[in-house]
């Protein structure tokens, strides 16, 4: 996903060169661009600098892939999301929508106009020195899917189930658009009480009171089939696809 990030904040710095789309792929691409557009409207633009930027769009991008995911195989092909220059391609002309047509995107970049220059090779001499030890120091991303007993639902501005995974009690996020939300969004705790299945990726959350980030537990995927009896120790690990 981060090639796909980096192909949208390529194309801030020129999105007055119209791209040639067919008629069906600028359809599906126009609903991902209002539904990232949506998205991002949610967040302040004043929560995302240089050093977040990627973090945060490619949250609202997993979601939004995902939500299309078949259109883009019917457009690309079953393996698009393997092949970086489709994925690139696909980045750039979403980004190109946005900066032309989204209010929201338009607002973050003008509250940060060094991410057009990092976008563009303008970085300064510190940030070219310290960019490789950052992504060399970067942990991969990795989802998490597991079965859990769903204790109670939180609405705010930051939604989270409460869940039960054997003996432990923990926190899982609503952070984004995921596979599975159409069920929940109605009633989100239409779910209390059950075990079903999650799948999760971490990040990490801001807490104003203690003054550092934590690590949470993003959902990303939650499957449509509630899920009455399943092995409370199934574990299954397996890298992000970037």
């Amino acid at each position: 996903m981060k090639h796909v990030v980096f192909a949208i904040l390529l194309t801030v710095s020129v999105f007055t060169a119209f791209a040639q789309v067919k008629p069906a792929e600028d359809s599906v691409l126009n609903l991902m661009r209002e539904d990232l557009c949506t998205e991002l409207g949610k967040i302040p633009a004043s929560d995302f600098t240089a050093d977040n930027f990627q973090m945060k769009l490619g949250m609202q991008m997993l979601g939004v892939f995902q939500k299309y995911n078949d259109d883009l195989i019917s457009l690309y092909g079953e393996d698009y999301a393997n092949n970086q220059t489709t994925t690139y391609e696909i980045g750039k002309k979403i980004g190109m929508k946005l900066g032309m047509s989204c209010k929201a995107f338009q607002d973050i970049i003008m509250n940060n106009p060094e991410l057009v220059n990092a976008a563009m090779g303008k970085t300064s001499k510190e940030k070219i020195v310290q960019a490789p030890k950052i992504v060399e120091d970067a942990p991969k991303a990795e989802v998490r899917s597991f079965s859990a007993k769903v204790i109670s639902f939180t609405a705010g501005e930051v939604s989270f189930y409460t869940v039960k995974e054997g003996n432990l009690t923990k926190r899982v996020y609503w952070m984004s658009k995921f596979d599975g939300d159409d069920e929940l969004i109605a009633n989100p705790a239409k779910i209390t009480g059950k075990t079903v299945l999650f799948r999760t990726i971490e990040s990490k959350l801001y807490n104003a009171k203690e003054k550092v980030y934590k690590k949470v537990a993003v959902i990303v995927s939650f499957s449509a089939d509630v899920i009455e009896e399943i092995k409370e120790d199934q574990i299954i690990m397996a890298p992000v696809k970037n």
